[in-house]
This record gives structure tokens, sequence and C-alpha cells, in this order.
């Protein structure tokens, strides 16, 4: 858990608790299990918004389960903006649109072997590129498949969790994995917003 004394929480979705996904989202279901997607088409991005209420922070806790499809680009495109389409996971940011402050990030990689080039996650054994400069160290970045990624879903292997990384990935040594803590430049009361991304469409 967070082991925060205080915290007020903003967000909680559990589809493994029959909990719907927001509608905004797309649904499926795979290997047994419910999953949130990206509804839209083409270079993907649907938005979900959780009030804080007016309630005043800087620290920011939580976590994420995902599932890879395919493949995902990790920062292959690490000179887009943090408003563009940069990555395919999540992105999580604090503020509105016209305005926001980076808070988190959740990438797919491609792959852990070299071969994924540019497309790898920067902790693969194969490492790909770094991440933008507007997400620094406040990322994590996993790939589904190891050394080869037929088009299919890889429910085996959950990203962002800590478990079932590559021999010589770092993807999966963060001590704290599978929740992630981070300070926002400055003490706000802004809403936080969680953009689901998927460039592989």
């Amino acid at each position: 858990a967070c082991n925060l004394r205080g915290a007020m929480r903003v967000a909680y979705l559990d589809t493994s608790q029959n909990h719907s996904c927001p509608s905004v989202l797309g649904e499926t279901v795979q290997s047994g299990k419910k999953l949130c997607t990206v509804k839209s088409t083409g270079v993907a991005c649907d938005s979900v918004q959780f009030p804080t209420y007016g309630i005043r922070h800087q620290r920011v806790c939580g976590q994420a389960k995902g599932y890879a499809y395919h493949w995902g680009p990790a920062f292959h495109y690490n000179t887009r903006t943090l408003n563009d389409a940069y990555t395919t996971g999540l992105s999580i940011t604090s503020g509105p649109q016209n305005d926001r402050t980076h808070v988190w990030t959740y990438a797919s990689g491609n792959r852990d072997v070299s071969s994924g080039g540019s497309w790898n996650c920067p902790c693969a054994s194969g490492p790909g590129n770094n991440p933008p400069t507007f997400i620094g160290h406040d990322y994590l970045c996993e790939s589904g498949a190891h050394t080869s990624n037929p088009a299919k879903w890889y429910m085996e292997n959950p990203l962002w969790d800590g478990q079932g990384c590559y021999t010589g990935s770092s993807c999966c040594s963060t001590s704290r994995m599978p929740w992630f803590w981070t300070d926002l430049p400055d003490v706000t009361d802004e809403d936080l917003e969680v953009r689901v991304r998927d460039l592989n469409q």
C-alpha cells in the first residue's frame, strides 16, 4: 500500500471485482479477465478524470496493472510532448488539458532482446530510447514478450508488477513495485487525469 498518513483515495478500479470500465473506455475479456481498453481508433488516447475535490496535495502514489497486446513502442517517440501520443500505456497528469503536469507514466515496450531496437524499454536487456525529459525517472516500463511478440494478448505476464522480467532486464528491479510514489513540483488542488494510449492501431 501507499503507507502515507492522511492519504485520500482518488481512484479505484478493479475489474476482477466486477467493476465496470469508465464509459469512455472499451472493454474486452481475455483469458477470463475483463480489461479496460482504448475505445478510440487511430492514434488513440482516451481520458478519464478523477476529481480531488479541491483538497490540496503534493505527493501522489498508486499502482496499475496492464496487459500487452502484440507490442508497445516504449519511448521510441521521445521527442514528443506531454500532450502528444508519446507511448502505449497510461499517462497520469495533474491539472487542466491546457496546463498538464506530468505525474507518472506506465509504458509498454516491444520486447527485451536487442532486436526490439529503440522500441524497447530503457531498462530492457536490449535497451531502447530513454524517456522524454518531462518524464524524468517517474515511470515504469515493461514488455509482455521477451524475444518475439506475435499479435496476441500476453496475459501470462502482466505489466508493471515487478515480476516476469527477462534475464538481464532491470525493468522489475524498482523496490516499490507495483506501487509508485512521486512528488509534484508544487502543492496543488488540481484534479488528476489518466490517459489510456494505444499507438499500435
